[in-house]
């Protein structure tokens, strides 16, 4: 049986509502959430660089850098955000919230085991 599920968004709520919609496999808190949001907003790419940081704490109104850091632990411990192979601090998006797009179209398939 396939069923399909439209989600209303507009481009600026996009990428909160597609990792909304699939966080029953990330695991996130809503401020989890927020915040990978931020920094997918600011770089689809690369995760939680210096700049990206300073920009993402200013954005979610955070005290400091040092508050977002204990979240962007979390998203590494959560496998949300990965190392680049071979690249020294360099940090990309697990696979299922990379290159969102406004005609992004998630398909799950449960497997029994």
């Amino acid at each position: 049986m396939n069923r399909l599920v439209q989600i209303p968004t507009n481009s600026r709520n996009l990428v909160r509502d597609y990792v909304t919609a699939v966080n029953g496999i990330l695991k996130l808190t809503d401020r989890e959430i927020e915040v990978i949001a931020a920094f997918i907003r600011y770089d689809k790419q690369n995760a939680a660089t210096p700049s990206a940081r300073k920009y993402v704490a200013e954005e979610l109104e955070m005290k400091s850098v040092a508050v977002l850091n204990n979240f962007v632990k979390a998203l590494k411990d959560k496998g949300v955000i990965l190392p680049i192979p071979d690249e020294k601090n360099r940090y990309t998006y697990h696979p299922i919230i990379k290159e969102i797009t406004d005609d992004v179209t998630i398909q799950i398939r449960f497997a029994r085991t």
